[in-house]
C-alpha cells in the first residue's frame, strides 16, 4: 500500500531523499511548505498538486531530473515563493502568471533547449506583485516584451544569459521599485537603456558594452561597471553618487584621481584596476557593428 501523508501536516521536507514521486497527500491539506530540494531522482510533480490549496512555499532546487512543471501549478493561488534552481525544465508553464500572490521566483541555471534557450512566459501580467526574480545563468535568448509590468520587482538578476538587448518596450522606468539589476557576464549584450538611474547596477564582464567617461583623460572597458555605494575600491567604499569602473587606458597619466586612495594619486596609478568615479560623469557607449 502506497504511503499517505496526513492532511494535518503543515510542512514536509524531503530534502536530499531518493524519492521518485511525491507520496499521496490527503485532502483537504493544510500544507504550507513543500521542500523537495536535492531530490535528484524526482522526475515529475503530480498534476494533482492543485489540491494543495494552502501551499505558500515550494522548493525544487537540485531536482536535476525534473523536466517539466505541471500546468496545474497555476491553481495554487496562495503560493508566494518558488525556488527551482538547477532543474531540467525548458520553459516556465504559462499558468504561473495566475499566481497573483507570488513574491519570489528563482530559476537559476535552468538551461533551456537549443536554439530557443530557456523560455519565460510571453505574458507576465498576473505577476505584478512579484518582488524578486532571479533567472541568472539560464541561457535566455529573448526577454518578454512586457517585463516592465513587474512593477514590484526590487532585485532583478539577468546575469549569465544570452540576450543581446533589453527590449525598448520593456522600459526600466516602469520598474518603479527596482533597486538592483544584474546583467553581468553578458558577452552579447549591446544595449542597456536607462540603467544608471538605478541605485545598484552590476554589469561585470559584459564585454560588448563600452563604459566611457565624458571627461577626456580616461578610457574604460566594462570588465567591471557597478554603482553599489557599498562597493569597495582600494579599501574605500565608493559611497553614493559614484560608480566603480575599470580603467583600461590613461590618456592623461598625471591627472589626479577624483577620489584619492591609499598609495594612489593619479590615473596612471590605477590602470588595470577599478576606480571610483562620479556617476554623472559616466556614460554608456556601444561598439560599432560591422
Amino acid at each position: 500500500m502506497a504511503p499517505k501523508i496526513s492532511s494535518r501536516m503543515e510542512r514536509i521536507r524531503f530534502d536530499g531523499t531518493v524519492i521518485q514521486e511525491i507520496p499521496f497527500i490527503e485532502s483537504p491539506s493544510r500544507l504550507l511548505v513543500l521542500d523537495l530540494k536535492n531530490c535528484y531522482r524526482l522526475v515529475s510533480l503530480p498534476s494533482t498538486i492543485f489540491k494543495l490549496m494552502s501551499l505558500t512555499v515550494l522548493y525544487l532546487s537540485g531536482c536535476s531530473k525534473l523536466t517539466k512543471l505541471p500546468d496545474s501549478l497555476g491553481s495554487l493561488e496562495g503560493l508566494m515563493e518558488i525556488e527551482a534552481n538547477d532543474i531540467a525544465i525548458k520553459e516556465v508553464p504559462s499558468s504561473v502568471v495566475k499566481l497573483i500572490k507570488l513574491h519570489s521566483l528563482s530559476l537559476r541555471r535552468c538551461k533551456g533547449q537549443e536554439p530557443v534557450g530557456f523560455r519565460l512566459p510571453a505574458i507576465l501580467s498576473g505577476l505584478g506583485s512579484s518582488s524578486i526574480l532571479d533567472v541568472s545563468d539560464s541561457e535566455i535568448i529573448k526577454l518578454p516584451n512586457n517585463l516592465g509590468i513587474l512593477s514590484s520587482l526590487y532585485p532583478l538578476n539577468l546575469s549569465g544569459n544570452n540576450f543581446e538587448s533589453i527590449p525598448t518596450t520593456t522600459s526600466i522606468k516602469k520598474l518603479s521599485k527596482l533597486e538592483f539589476l544584474d546583467v553581468s557576464f553578458r558577452e552579447k549584450l549591446k544595449s542597456l537603456p536607462e540603467l544608471l538611474q538605478l541605485p545598484h547596477v552590476r554589469a561585470q564582464n559584459s564585454k560588448s558594452l563600452k563604459a566611457l567617461s565624458d571627461l577626456s583623460f580616461i578610457s574604460s572597458v566594462p570588465l567591471y561597471l557597478e554603482n553599489d555605494p557599498e562597493a569597495i575600491v582600494h579599501h574605500v567604499t565608493i559611497r553614493p553618487n559614484a560608480m566603480r569602473v575599470w580603467i583600461d587606458i590613461a590618456k592623461v597619466p598625471n591627472e589626479f584621481l577624483w577620489r584619492l586612495a591609499s598609495g594612489m594619486i593619479s590615473i596612471e596609478d590605477v590602470v588595470g584596476s577599478t576606480v571610483a568615479w562620479p556617476a554623472d560623469k559616466v556614460v554608456l557607449a556601444f561598439p560599432k557593428q560591422f
